[in-house]
């Protein structure tokens, strides 16, 4: 076994054959002939090791055919990282001059739809939107709230709690109470609650009546007109017995016999029909007024959801504009690092020759030799730790990564 490096090439296999057909000779073979000249000091490992880099690097130097070999595979390889690199230099160049002002030119257009629709609504709904008319309507609807829940308030109170005096038997001592929660709340713990909540009870029709006339259907028309005499049947309840308590009053006090007030002495009773207007009428009014509220609003807020969607358009477009950045920085940092690969292989260095894979490969080989005669005699596992730290400090040395 007297053959050595100098007599052998590189195949492509990672091992070596002997030139002008010579004997097959491994590379474990080479690391297990030079521990058994060493006598296995582990010691030795370094030096031998760099002996025989140096005899590989040699032999590939003056092997001109395995070095033009190791050229064209070499430029081989940069030109295919070159052209991953053109292609990804070409993704870049459309995003920047196709996709991105593409998506500015959408993104300009959502910009002027949402300022047309705050400038001109009336292209985009029937009337046009009117800050003034929309806050009117709710001043108006929140008073008529107040005065709706005041004026209930005192006329439930009136007719079911309050004790009426015949000296203030007119329709704004028996019915306009101003103080109502303090007497409700004086009287009893049910008048409180009464007034408080009843007044609820008529706002909730208001808001029927309103709910079925917009229905703008048969049962939509027979639920309002059925809310309609309900409601007029409870406030000429109301009305009636306010009436009836101040006729008994006025009665009380009377010398002469005066007979007891009836259903059609109601219907002649002053007192019973500004009961009605000022109850039945305006909450009547309320709800048309709600339903022109309503519409109103509904105007605004078609306008509200038109410009929405527009800014969830825009947040989408600015999105995909920021996806558009990531992928422009994602393949400008890929073409920087396919360059600098493409550079690297095209250095004069002992890379040319072997890859870092197939030289790690050929040393890890010639390391096991080495390993395979120490077990031969004593074989400490400290001495397979030492020559493994030689193989990775070589490493570091030479560049191999």
């Amino acid at each position: 076994m007297n053959t050595n490096l100098s007599d052998t090439a590189i195949s492509n296999n990672g091992h070596m054959t002997e030139v002008k057909k010579k004997k097959f000779f491994s590379y474990e073979k080479l690391g297990f002939r030079d521990a058994a000249k060493a006598d296995g000091a582990v010691e030795a490992f370094g030096m031998s090791l760099e002996r025989f880099f140096a005899r590989l690097m040699r032999r590939a130097e003056k092997d001109s055919e395995f070095l033009q070999e190791k050229k064209q595979e070499a430029e081989g390889e940069a030109a295919k990282l070159e052209k991953q690199a053109e292609l990804h230099d070409a993704s870049v160049y459309t995003i920047k001059n196709e996709s991105l002002p593409e998506l500015e030119k959408q993104q300009n257009a959502v910009r002027i739809e949402i300022r047309d629709i705050k400038e001109n609504p009336q292209k985009y709904i029937d009337e046009a939107k009117d800050p003034f008319k929309f806050w009117w309507y709710v001043t108006v609807l929140f008073f008529t709230m107040i005065f709706i829940h005041l004026f209930y308030s005192s006329v439930i109170y009136s007719a079911m709690f309050r004790e009426v005096k015949v000296e203030k038997g007119t329709i704004f001592h028996s019915v306009f109470h101003p103080n109502v929660y303090h007497d409700a709340y004086i009287n009893s713990t049910e008048a409180l609650l009464a007034v408080i909540a009843g007044p609820f009870v008529f706002l909730l029709f208001a808001t029927l009546m309103h709910h079925f006339k917009s229905l703008k259907s048969r049962t939509g028309t027979i639920s309002f007109w059925g809310i309609t005499v309900l409601t007029f049947f409870f406030d000429s309840l109301l009305a009636y017995q306010i009436a009836k308590r101040l006729y008994d009053a006025e009665r009380q006090n009377a010398f002469d016999r005066i007979e007891n007030f009836t259903v059609s002495m109601a219907a002649g009773d002053s007192n019973f029909w500004m009961v009605i207007f000022f109850g039945f009428i305006v909450y009547f009014v309320f709800g048309y007024m709600l339903g022109v509220f309503d519409e109103e609003r509904s105007r605004k807020m078609k306008l509200d959801r038109m410009i929405r969607a527009r800014e969830e358009k825009l947040e989408e477009l600015s999105a995909k504009g920021e996806a558009y950045r990531g992928e422009i920085a994602e393949f400008e940092e890929k073409i920087r690092a396919l360059k600098l690969q493409a550079t690297e292989l095209r250095k004069p260095s002992d890379k040319l020759f072997y890859s870092p894979h197939e030289l790690k490969r050929i040393i890890s080989d010639y390391a096991i030799g080495w390993i395979q005669y120490l077990r031969m005699g004593r074989y400490d596992r400290q001495d397979a730790a030492t020559i493994q730290n030689t193989i990775y400090t070589f490493y570091q040395s030479k560049g191999i990564n």
